[in-house]
């Protein structure tokens, strides 16, 4: 039987937000947010032969202290408008990133985009986005348990295009996008990728589910992902979540 450890020592999250001393006017100035995390990972079962035997993605280490990785979050919002700007650093951040390596300066851009509020229930938004595709999230500190499933090291991690947000009324909304390559910033390939969402809930919020959807075709091959996230609230302490997922 392989025996292996995590032991997390930090995950901190911090926060500096600055307001206009008129509360009805808009703030000049962003709000900051951050977060950093490391752990320290040791394998029981030790292999020689250099192989991590390892699961997941993002502990790649044997008998090492980790930084997993720095982040820092810029959002400002201006009358109708928002801008978000997420940098990450550190290992976490470059792995997320696998799919730029002709685009090294792009590893440090976990999130880059700008959203327009056309109406109160119609918002659009243009640039770099973490997916709606799964359970867990790119931050350590967001995520229940520190290492992450088997889905989540498949990604998909983040989606670089054009996505409209649609309120139904209610907890029900949907989401329609195209983007480009999965996970890819930059990219020369006509491909592109439909993006899909629908969301919905009980009015208390003990129920949760959320249909996602991500599709290429054409070129030299097509790609359909069918996601399904069901949160449920039992009591204050005590939460169930589903996550599944088929890929074709």
């Amino acid at each position: 039987m392989v025996k292996k450890a995590i032991f997390l020592f930090s995950a901190i999250s911090f926060g500096k937000s600055v307001t206009a001393q008129d509360s009805s006017a808009t703030s000049p100035w962003p709000t900051i947010t951050g977060s950093v995390d490391g752990y320290y990972r040791y394998n029981f079962d030790n292999p020689k032969s250099g192989a991590l035997n390892n699961y997941t993605s993002f502990t790649n280490s044997q008998n090492s202290f980790e930084l997993g990785m720095a982040s820092v979050r810029a959002d400002h919002s201006f009358g109708k408008a928002s801008a978000t700007v997420d940098l990450g650093f550190g290992r976490r951040a470059e792995e997320f990133s696998y799919g730029d390596p002709t685009h090294p300066t792009l590893f440090a851009v976990k999130q880059a985009y700008f959203s327009y509020a056309v109406s109160d229930k119609f918002k659009l938004t243009m640039g770099k986005w973490a997916t709606h595709v799964g359970y867990e999230l790119a931050d350590a500190y967001l995520n229940k348990n520190y290492s992450m499933d088997y889905m989540f090291s498949y990604g998909p991690f983040s989606h670089t295009g054009l996505k409209a947000d649609v309120s139904l009324g209610g907890k029900s909304a949907f989401m329609v996008g195209v983007a480009n390559t999965t996970d890819a910033v930059s990219t020369s390939a006509s491909r592109k990728f439909a993006l899909a969402q629908f969301s919905t809930g009980t009015s208390d919020d003990k129920l949760k589910a959320y249909v996602n959807y991500q599709g290429s075709y054409g070129g030299a091959y097509s790609l359909s992902q069918f996601d399904l996230v069901l949160l449920g609230t039992i009591t204050d302490k005590f939460s169930i979540g589903y996550n599944g997922t088929v890929q074709s």
